[in-house]
């Protein structure tokens, strides 16, 4: 095993060059008239080390990421600006276009970020099973964990074994591999709940379960971002490059949200709240929809079940949720506001820590789950949060992960406000690594 565990994927020690990695530069809207002032990103590419692949072993902690710098360049009037990564090969300068006829920017083919994705993948996924290995033994046997283990270990064997891409034919089946991998791992989220929650009590370092939890969420979240963008490059959408929405407003897909979260609330109290937004609600700008269809479905649901709950006498006359919209150059903020009592001060502290839930285990509706998961499995969400402790620490682990925050704020006795900050990926600020 050792003697397996020495070989290299592609031989030799010395580490390979990385390829050129790319922004993409999802301008070219003309949001209306007046010049507006932007800067063009560019990428700090990391070198790549190699991985072993018979023995799995620990790759270089200085894997491949993407961070964005500024650097001036004064954009065309009215255009927007959006990040995610991409990239190619030491022969795909031909393939990107920065909007200065010079290469280097928007992925003009598939193969482009496909080449990208064959190399950063199976990085990414050796990083979280060498995460599986390191927990404590008792955790890591667990029947559950391990099933996510093995996932993984599956999936980073069906991509690396994938030969390198060198035509559309290629291409077009290294997309439909990871197609396959995203609908397999669709469900990770709610198995590891599962396992954490079965080996519970053999938890001694709560430290340590969070920091692994972060880390295995948000990094599975960076990968279904950069699988997600390359698969939807395909797609002839003209309010999208990739998965980056170029005018995305915070009003409809809150609307969309609100729809989701009243179809659960009636089918459990029969009623829901009504739900009021204001501030902003104009508001458009470039933003990646992904994050926000993870972390406001469970925002919302959180508001609504307290509502309900606190006025279980009087189910049909209950105080409205209100949501708030704030939007600046640097950031904007969704604060959503609920009027169902409030969280215990003593318990405060915790609502942010994984497997902490506000709502009785003994008391979730089986009906309830199955409706959850019928109507999130046509969707990006994945599985049942509802009792399990992971809404609101995912929450807050995917916000942190795009440079913002997550907070709350009880009044004990009238309700709670969480304020979700996301930071704008247009360029102006400080970017964040994808």
């Amino acid at each position: 095993e050792q003697a397996a565990a020495g070989r290299h994927v592609r031989g030799g020690n010395r580490p390979e060059p990385a390829p050129p990695l790319h922004l993409v530069h999802a301008g070219l809207l003309r949001a209306g008239p007046g010049a507006v002032q932007d800067r063009h990103l560019v990428l700090q590419p990391v070198r790549h080390r190699r991985v072993r692949r018979e023995g799995l072993g620990p790759p270089h902690p200085g894997h491949p990421a993407v961070r964005g710098q500024v650097s001036g360049r004064t954009a065309h009037p009215g255009e927007d600006l959006a990040c995610v990564a991409a990239g190619g090969g030491d022969d795909d300068d031909d393939d990107y276009d920065d909007g200065d006829g010079g290469g280097g920017g928007v992925p003009l083919r598939p193969q482009s970020s496909a080449r990208y994705l064959h190399k950063e993948l199976p990085v990414r996924i050796a990083h979280r099973i060498k995460g599986f290995r390191s927990l404590p033994f008792i955790i890591g046997c667990n029947p559950t964990i391990l099933q996510v283990h093995e996932l993984y270990i599956r999936a980073y064997h069906m991509l690396s074994d994938f030969p390198t891409i060198k035509d559309q034919e290629m291409e077009s089946g290294y997309s439909k591999l990871v197609q396959q991998l995203l609908d397999d791992h669709k469900d990770v989220v709610t198995i590891l709940a599962e396992g954490f929650r079965e080996c519970r009590k053999h938890i001694q370092d709560e430290t340590l379960v969070r920091n692994f939890l972060d880390t295995t969420l948000t990094s599975r979240l960076g990968i279904r971002m950069l699988a997600t963008h390359h698969l939807s490059l395909h797609e002839d959408n003209p309010d999208f490059v990739g998965i980056i929405c170029r005018r995305l407003s915070p009003k409809k897909i809150i609307e969309k949200w609100v729809d989701f979260a009243r179809r659960l609330c009636e089918h459990q109290y029969g009623s829901s709240p009504r739900v009021r937004i204001n501030g902003h609600v104009a508001a458009r700008f470039p933003f990646i929809p992904m994050p926000l269809d993870y972390i406001l479905p469970e925002l919302l649901k959180n508001a609504m079940r307290a509502t309900m709950e606190s006025h279980l006498d009087t189910p049909y006359n209950v105080p409205d949720v209100v949501v708030t919209i704030a939007n600046n150059e640097t950031d904007f903020v969704i604060r959503i506001a609920d009027r169902g009592g409030g969280i215990p001060h003593t318990i405060l502290e915790k609502v942010m820590d994984y497997h902490f839930s506000t709502a009785e285990e003994s008391n979730q509706d089986p009906r309830m789950s199955n409706l959850f998961n019928t109507i999130t499995n046509s969707g990006p969400q994945s599985g049942p949060m509802h009792g399990f402790g992971f809404g609101l620490p995912t929450s807050r682990a995917y916000a942190e992960y795009l440079g913002g925050s997550l907070s709350v704020q009880s009044m004990q006795g009238i309700g709670t406000d969480v304020y979700l900050r996301l930071r704008h990926i247009d360029g102006k600020g400080e970017s964040f690594r994808v």
